[in-house]
């Protein structure tokens, strides 16, 4: 039965409802990321910070008809992306540049997002934004073959497509959006449903349900004896996780409490910098976990050691990118 609130909500507000979620769902998700580099078997369990991320973009994306117009749109966009993935390139080339790369190998690490394993997103995401006007236009005619097709590339569309010898480098690199497709137009079709995505957010049963279909992925692949489940219903399970954690994200991002709105807004932070925290955390993380170990005798694989270097990661990422942000040409690249 709908709630009297859920009855008198209109369309609209079901999509304000996201929207409105949407910088604590994505700073969730960052420091998801930046938790599973730290601890890989925890990690399992906040596996969902790039896939949620991706279907945030597809959500964001559909709120606004001009983004179906191809020019104005790359124009609009695509400029905050390619330049933070040539600056933060240029920030990763020092070292290998140090360590004895050739301006060829630099060069193939730029054009392959190999100079650092964290860049593979933006290349990703590149690609995603380019297919945008068109996939959205093309979803508008089959919401249910194109959401369909979608998650069957990404499911098993690319997995095969590597698998077969997809040449390593730049072709790989402008095919790596099929990786995150279905969950970006999980974005469109979410948001086409806002009021029935609202009812799973909102009663308790979707709250519950959404809760166990995220663990089972996570549980399933931690119990197995070789730490993977395979299989293409373990893929399925695993694309139905992330959904859910969405789901459960969006539910418990706008909290009623006073501690609870507290957390919120500084969860927010690292929602409104997370391109940026994203693609530095890596180098913080390198030289955070050399500190603490030195300073704290704790090594790598300890509860404590972990907290510590999360922490840390964490808010020295966030303070670099804000101090970033209020330099010249900074919004482009945080």
């Amino acid at each position: 039965m709908q709630t009297t609130s859920e009855q008198c909500m209109s369309f609209e507000d079901a999509r304000k409802y996201f929207v409105y979620r949407m910088p604590v769902i994505r700073g969730v998700c960052i420091l998801a990321v930046v938790a599973s580099h730290i601890s890989p078997i925890g990690g399992r369990f906040v596996a969902f910070g790039v896939p949620v991320f991706i279907l945030l973009s597809g959500l964001y994306l559909s709120l606004n008809h001009r983004n179906e117009r191809w020019p104005g749109f790359y124009r609009r966009t695509l400029k905050f992306l390619l330049i933070p993935y040539t600056f933060y390139s240029l920030v990763y080339a020092i070292p290998r540049a140090v360590r004895g790369w050739t301006l060829n190998e630099l060069w193939h690490g730029f054009l392959s997002s190999e100079i650092e394993r964290a860049l593979w997103f933006m290349p990703m995401i590149i690609g995603l934004y380019l297919l945008h006007p068109w996939l959205r236009r093309l979803y508008r005619k089959s919401q249910v073959g194109v959401c369909f097709t979608a998650f069957a590339l990404q499911l098993y569309g690319w997995p095969l497509m590597k698998a077969n010898g997809l040449p390593e480098g730049a072709a790989t690199t402008l095919l790596s959006s099929m990786a995150m497709l279905g969950y970006f137009v999980a974005g469109y079709f979410i948001l086409d449903h806002a009021k029935a995505a609202l009812r799973i957010c909102e009663r308790w049963t979707g709250r519950i349900a959404s809760v166990a279909v995220w663990l089972l992925w996570p549980s399933l692949s931690l119990w197995s004896v070789d730490g993977d489940v395979g299989g293409w219903i373990a893929k399925a399970l695993n694309a139905a996780s992330v959904v859910a954690a969405f789901f459960v994200l969006a539910s418990v991002s706008c909290p009623e409490s006073r501690v609870g709105k507290s957390v919120a807004r500084w969860v927010a932070c690292f929602g409104l910098y997370s391109y940026g925290v994203y693609l530095l955390h890596p180098l913080v993380i390198s030289v955070v976990s050399r500190v603490v170990t030195q300073l704290t005798g704790l090594r790598s694989g300890e509860f404590l050691w972990g907290l510590l270097v999360f922490t840390l990661t964490a808010y020295a990422a966030l303070l670099i990118v804000k101090w970033l942000a209020n330099r010249p040409l900074g919004r482009y690249i945080t």
